[in-house]
């Protein structure tokens, strides 16, 4: 195995957050899989934070991809 891939299994968009960090201090994961309320008024918003907060890695090497 070269790489884990973590996956929140709590739903709550503050846990998301914290999985890029633990990602950034952690080399052996290569991927991460978070959660985010897609029938919340404030869906944009929270994409918006959230995909800032992902695709700032600066350890992970261009391993994330947005999903559509």
């Amino acid at each position: 195995m070269s790489d884990a891939l973590v996956v929140q299994c709590v739903t709550s968009v503050a846990e998301t957050r914290e999985l890029p960090a633990l990602a950034d201090e952690n080399p052996l994961i290569g991927a991460v899989v978070g959660w985010a309320d897609l029938t919340s008024p404030a869906i944009g918003d929270v994409l918006a934070a959230t995909a800032t907060t992902f695709y700032g890695l600066t350890s992970a090497g261009g391993r994330t991809a947005p999903c559509s």
